[in-house]
């Protein structure tokens, strides 16, 4: 639907009335949410759900925040597709066998909580694809946010919510061991993925910085009018030219609100399947001298992060653990075959057994997979003292 551009007082008032009845008469129908794209007068872009609306105020939900707009200030008023007719009219548009964009279409209702119809297609593409790796890594990571949003509905339901809670242990693990919320954020940062239009928030702040430090680079808007426009860009594309400038210095500034997928199957299902139950246990804790991971609680965000961390740093013998350019050469898959088969038999650690049958087990390819939609540079995050052994 095209925005309506609203300036009149009078015409507001009409157009508030008139979807006021609308909405009423379509609500009676059905419950399905009303997504509404708002922009204000002085050129803020909002997106959320509909939860009120008069003649006077707007009323939208907006990243689970109910924020009121005064109707005299609403410039573009637009009514967005509910999930469901997006996913419809997605679907209806490709092909069965088109795996590519089925994948895309299941990660884009993911990524609106629209986690009914994102199960819905990857259901139906286990059933068309079976066994495919990606396509039960993906399934596993909506079944989690799923299982997020019913604790989480749980809570909201259990009246002791508000008590205060021990604290949990990590094991023998100290806190300030594992990666900050900042350096997480700031994997994500270099993770993202800009192709997929992630939520990302960068403030006006860090934006003026950015105006300021860079003001000599040709890329950057330099008069008032080019840097209001940019302001007003989704914050994926801000951080498009962020890159292309190289402003590292300020990356710590961006916040990433969409896990990068890469990072998410690593937090849902490699570290949890495989670094937590056998890589972690064999090799990570003092076997091989200045590797150290964790698995007491595998899919929490700061000890998936700081395993990730760690493995993508830690070189053994000067060969990397994730080998990004050529993922079967990484050390922590190569350790899990048997010595035989391996290009890099694993170190010889009492007790040690192989994880995979051969190169062809489906585990075996799972990881490969996922190192492979992985950055093919290793990157430098900025996060310091890097782990490998030849510091020690």
């Amino acid at each position: 639907m095209l925005p309506i551009p609203i300036r009149d007082r009078v015409a507001k008032w009409l157009l508030a009335a008139c979807l006021v009845g609308l909405l009423a008469v379509s609500g009676s129908a059905n419950a399905e949410v009303t997504l509404v794209r708002l922009q204000t007068d002085d050129g803020n872009v909002y997106r959320g759900e509909l939860i009120r609306q008069t003649a006077e105020v707007v009323v939208l939900n907006v990243e689970g925040i109910d924020a009121s707009f005064d109707q005299e200030d609403i410039a573009v008023f637009e009514i967005l597709e509910s999930p469901e007719q997006l996913y419809q009219r997605r679907r209806a548009e490709l092909a069965k066998d088109d795996l590519a964009g089925r994948l895309a279409l299941a990660r884009e209702m993911r990524d609106l909580d629209a986690l009914r119809w994102a199960k819905l297609e990857l259901m139906s593409l286990d059933r068309d694809f079976p066994e495919h790796p990606v396509v039960r890594d993906e399934l596993a990571i909506v079944e989690a946010h799923q299982r997020l949003a019913q604790t989480r509905a749980d809570d909201a339901d259990n009246p002791r919510r508000d008590l205060p809670r021990r604290p949990e242990r990590r094991g023998e693990v100290e806190g300030d061991e594992f990666l900050s919320s900042r350096q997480i954020n700031l994997i994500k940062v270099y993770e993202v993925d800009l192709s997929t239009e992630p939520r990302i928030v960068i403030s006006d702040e860090t934006l003026d910085s950015f105006f300021q430090k860079y003001s000599d680079n040709r890329l950057v808007p330099t008069g008032r009018r080019d840097r209001g426009a940019f302001k007003r860009l989704d914050g994926h594309e801000q951080l498009d030219l962020m890159f292309r400038v190289q402003a590292r210095d300020l990356y710590d500034q961006v916040d990433v609100r969409q896990e990068p997928t890469p990072l998410a199957r690593f937090r849902r299902t490699v570290n949890p399947q495989y670094v937590a139950r056998y890589f972690a246990p064999t090799f990570g804790h003092g076997e091989i001298p200045g590797l150290s991971l964790f698995n007491k609680r595998p899919e929490d965000e700061a000890e998936a992060y700081t395993n990730f961390y760690r493995l993508t740093q830690f070189r053994y013998e000067g060969t990397p653990m994730i080998d990004r350019a050529n993922p079967k050469l990484s050390l922590m898959l190569q350790w899990g075959l048997a010595r035989e088969s391996a290009r890099f038999p694993a170190p010889d650690i009492p007790g040690w057994k192989p994880a995979f049958s051969s190169t062809d087990d489906t585990e075996y390819q799972r990881y490969v997979d996922w190192i492979d939609s992985l950055f093919k540079e290793d990157l430098d995050y900025g996060i310091t003292p890097a782990l490998s052994d030849e510091l020690e």
